[in-house]
């Protein structure tokens, strides 16, 4: 795959979008965006806005961080923390924009001649195209799939053909429950930009009427003086959200109707008294129906309504909570007026799966993601954990490791659970209230685990979007020869080293029976003392040749993989954007392309066949894997007049050409060197007759050097 600064140019296993006339379908539309949506989320830098547009259609919000009050310009703990969240804000916002002009051109370069010429001959093409705006393409991608292209056909008939392609929609047994509810929305929406919204009758706008009546009185009693009114655009928003509520339960029973009868039969039918309020209840009610059960094909499953159940209106684990403030407007439209709910617990377990809760009132810990856990092994001693909760007791007799804790491990449990108890024995537990309501684990110098409060008295850590082998490094304590050094003066390095020579002039002796030569003078007027010895191997550690030499043979341990010593966060985003400086040069004939990047110094060498557009590009592409393999992204490239003809071929990358008959310094400086070196060890050597081969790999050798 090609790379474009730290976003992808080409999209592996994509295929081209064909339109209806080339047998295009909407399963192809639906693979087409998929693609797309987890090639941005998975794979761009901030990514995650650029895959709500292709899920959702729709423009996402970008929240500016509030304002500080007169209070808190006053304090710089918060001004401070103020600053970092507006630094945010706009990297969000600059990603944003520069990954829609990259998805815009993605999407645009991987349809058929005919599907783009449709699309740019639609009304609107040139001023999005202009703007990329990512909306555009998406919807009109849509009503050219779904056959609402303008002029093709009258809108009536369009209307008419769309509607009755939804009613005659049906789940497929292959199809997974997700994959049809994403197909039935997208045909859903495609009908709504052009009919209005869906199954909109006389009946539910007398239920839209009565309900914002209802939550402006509840508005009023809640407030302080029981005699407020909304304003006119309060009242469009409780209208918005509430007509919002109303269409979801009429598109969830619309789904519900159309799944596979063979699997929701029974289903159906009890739901026709007892209808779901929204489609988000349709998708997370999972994991529970019997024949679903016992398939076991990996879709989402739905939950029979023998086991709905009646439930507070609350946010928290099972505990009703109360309104300490009146509620806002929006909160009043959304509040349910009855007390029965359809609670989705596999879907809440999943959720929480991959969270880390902090309990205080816990004695030990317990997991039920097996991802966090290394060593998982069954109790030998027959020491079992009885866990007793409000669902009943549960055993378990399984234990891992998670980084320094050691953990118990049970897949059927709701939640990975830390003991906030055991936690604060092994490390420093720090919490500010003043500051944010969340407690810090300092883990080691530059390693913390915070949990934030999301409920009264729960606290916990989002482990969704860690990198899990960045966080076990977390664990490991690197301890180096620098480090140690720092806590002795200079008088006691050199006596130390003194001591490591001395210990190598005695061929090596081990260190208790060095101390005891030093101790008992055995060498004469020996500037050593025995406080030197222990601080040079409290330095150093021991010292290699003995520990080869003396060691016996034991059984080969099982490579483990590479602890990758991570760069400082605060170190990270001052050089994340990278500067690279490029050119080629010849070495006894041979061709080189060389790079260097600022500030960071890392140097890179290739051999490529040609000095040819095509050759530049593709070693490009290399070099540009090489950095966002480790989170760097190349802003711009400096070379001279030669690289000009790949200007457009590295956007985002911005291309510097010096000017005539002038160098890149940095590039040029660094190449006399690789020269110089690599001539200096051709002359040395005794060979005569260099071939290309060996030149190539001095040169390489150079580079580390």
């Amino acid at each position: 795959m090609s790379s474009m600064g730290y976003r992808s140019t080409t999209v592996k296993g994509l295929k081209q979008l064909k339109a209806p006339e080339e047998d295009g379908t909407e399963q192809d539309l639906e693979d087409f965006l998929t693609s797309l949506t987890d090639e941005a989320i998975i794979r761009w830098t901030d990514g995650g806005d650029v895959g709500f547009v292709l899920e959702e259609n729709a423009e996402p919000e970008i929240k500016e961080p509030d304002p500080l009050t007169a209070a808190e310009e006053a304090d710089a703990r918060k001004v401070k923390a103020y600053d970092r969240l507006m630094d945010k804000y706009e990297d969000r916002k600059d990603a944003y924009r520069a990954n829609t002009v990259a998805m815009f051109q993605l999407i645009m370069s991987n349809v058929t001649t005919t599907m783009r010429n449709k699309i740019k001959s639609t009304d609107g093409h040139l001023a999005a195209s202009k703007n990329k705006d990512l909306v555009w393409p998406m919807s009109t991608i849509d009503d050219i799939v779904s056959g609402y292209e303008e002029g093709i056909a009258p809108a009536e008939l369009a209307l008419d053909d769309a509607l009755e392609q939804i009613f005659k929609m049906r789940q497929k047994g292959s199809k997974s429950n997700e994959a049809f509810v994403k197909t039935m929305l997208r045909a859903i929406k495609a009908y709504e930009r052009r009919g209005g919204p869906f199954l909109w009758t006389p009946a539910k706008e007398k239920e839209l009427k009565s309900a914002v009546e209802s939550a402006k009185s509840k508005f009023t009693a809640a407030s302080a003086t029981g005699t407020a009114v909304m304003t006119k655009e309060q009242e469009d928003d409780v209208r918005r959200v509430k007509k919002k509520m109303i269409k979801d339960r009429s598109i969830a029973m619309s789904i519900l109707k159309r799944t596979d009868k063979e699997r929701f039969g029974d289903l159906m039918k009890e739901f026709r008294t007892m209808s779901p309020d929204a489609v988000a209840e349709i998708t997370m009610i999972a994991d529970d129906s019997p024949q679903q059960e016992q398939e076991r094909i990996g879709t989402l499953r739905f939950l029979s309504p023998r086991q709905l159940v009646k439930r507070d209106k609350s946010v928290s684990f099972g505990e009703p909570t109360t309104l300490s403030t009146p509620p806002s407007p929006v909160a009043c439209a959304s509040t349910r007026d009855t007390t029965r709910a359809i609670v989705p617990l596999p879907r809440m377990e999943r959720e929480q799966n991959w969270k880390l809760l902090s309990v205080s009132e816990s004695t030990d810990h317990i997991f039920s993601n097996l991802r966090y856990l290394t060593g998982k092994k069954a109790t030998t001693d027959g020491e079992i954990l009885r866990l007793h909760t409000s669902g009943g007791t549960r055993d378990t007799t399984q234990k891992g490791h998670f980084g320094g804790f050691t953990v118990w491990y049970n897949p059927r449990c709701l939640a990975n659970i830390l003991s906030l108890a055991l936690v604060a024995e092994q490390f420093r537990v720090t919490l500010d209230t003043e500051t944010e309501n969340a407690f810090s684990v300092h883990i080691s110098e530059g390693h913390v685990m915070k949990f934030e409060c999301i409920a009264p008295g729960l606290y916990v850590y989002d482990a969704t979007s860690v990198d899990m082998s960045k966080l076990n490094v977390a664990f490991n304590f690197l301890q180096t020869v620098a480090d140690n050094k720092a806590t002795f003066a200079k008088r006691d390095l050199r006596k130390a080293n003194q001591a490591v020579l001395l210990n190598r002039r005695t061929n090596h002796m081990a260190e208790d029976k060095f101390v005891r030569v030093v101790q008992d003078n055995w060498i004469r007027n020996c500037p050593v003392t025995v406080g030197d010895v222990r601080r040079s191997h409290s330095i150093y550690g021991p010292p290699l040749p003995p520990v080869k030499g003396r060691t016996r043979y034991q059984s080969s341990a099982r490579v483990k993989e590479t602890d990758i010593v991570q760069i400082p966060k605060s170190l990270y985003e001052d050089l994340k954007n990278m500067t690279l400086c490029v050119d080629f040069y010849y070495v006894n004939g041979v061709t080189v392309f060389q790079s260097i990047s600022r500030r960071i110094d890392y140097r890179t060498v290739s051999f490529p066949i040609s000095r040819t557009k095509g050759s530049i590009v593709e070693e490009l592409k290399d070099i540009f894997k090489l950095y966002n393999a480790r989170g760097f992204r190349i802003t711009e490239i400096h070379a001279d007049n030669e690289f000009g003809k790949v200007e457009k071929d590295v956007l985002p990358a911005r291309l510097v050409c010096c000017e005539v008959d002038d160098h890149v310094p940095e590039i040029e400086r660094s190449v006399q060197t690789m020269k110089n070196d690599s001539r200096s060890t051709c002359h040395a050597s005794h060979y005569q007759d260099w071939s290309c081969f060996s030149q190539r790999f001095w040169i390489r050798r150079t580079k580390y050097e």
